[in-house]
């Protein structure tokens, strides 16, 4: 079962994009480039970025608000990562993008081993806790995250923070490091960010909103008007199927 994300506005406006690095790294561990199919989807994040790799590129995702708000070169279609909507032995690239630790992995990863054509590589991306490059700032943000706030966060959400070393993955691993995923940002962007994480909605639909709206007044007089830079650092999981 996948949890749908029904913001795709927001998430297409104000979540990162991935950098175009880890998409020409991807491709060089496939032995075709015909078709990429990127799962969860959500508005594209990473799915626009192998576009210039592959010939055609599908983004599959449950949540039609965030297909909606999708644009690009890539192909969008409704669909569970249980039922992939292709033909057998069809995709090169088979990706999973901050989404790996909502879905069922035994039915992903049976499907994925359906769709794979020969060579295929199949690998789950996420970005982790972000750093802001001010230490009080910083700080700031860090102490927000892991207090009160930190109870409105699923359980899987530890997947995200560990770099998903703890999920099963039973593929022939190869090695695929990328570039961390760097933006400079207001403070407004940065909470608006904050805004469309699943914790943020579950806090909002507990009545704690307050906790967040403290926070923003508290970070916003430590970050002030200045630009600061935010990085992800990204994880990746990448294998080979055995066929």
């Amino acid at each position: 079962m996948s949890l749908t994300f029904d913001n795709g506005g927001d998430y297409a406006k104000f979540r990162p994009t991935y950098p175009t690095e880890l998409a020409h790294s991807l491709a060089e561990h496939s032995e075709s480039h015909n078709v990429a199919l990127d799962i969860g989807c959500g508005s594209g994040q990473l799915t626009e970025s192998l576009t210039s790799e592959y010939d055609l590129t599908l983004g599959t995702d449950i949540s039609l608000s965030q297909l909606k708000a999708a644009t690009g070169k890539a192909c969008y279609a409704a669909g569970d990562a249980g039922a992939l909507p292709v033909a057998e032995r069809s995709a090169d690239l088979i990706t999973v993008a901050q989404a790996a630790h909502w879905i069922d992995l035994d039915e992903f990863y049976a499907e994925a081993e359906r769709v794979a054509a020969p060579g295929a590589l199949i690998a789950l991306v996420s970005y982790g806790l972000c750093m802001i490059d001010d230490a009080e700032a910083d700080r700031a943000y860090q102490e927000f995250y892991y207090g009160e706030f930190h109870q409105f966060w699923d359980e899987r959400r530890v997947h995200v923070e560990t770099g998903m070393k703890r999920l099963p993955f039973p593929f022939e691993r190869v090695e695929i490091t990328s570039p961390d995923i760097v933006r400079t940002m207001g403070v407004q962007d940065f909470m608006a960010y904050l805004g469309t994480w699943s914790a943020t909605a579950n806090a909002r639909r507990d009545g704690h909103e307050h906790l967040f709206d403290e926070f923003a007044e508290t970070l916003a007089l430590v970050w002030g008007t200045r630009q600061l830079t935010v990085r992800w650092p990204v994880s990746v999981v990448a294998g080979h199927f055995g066929h």
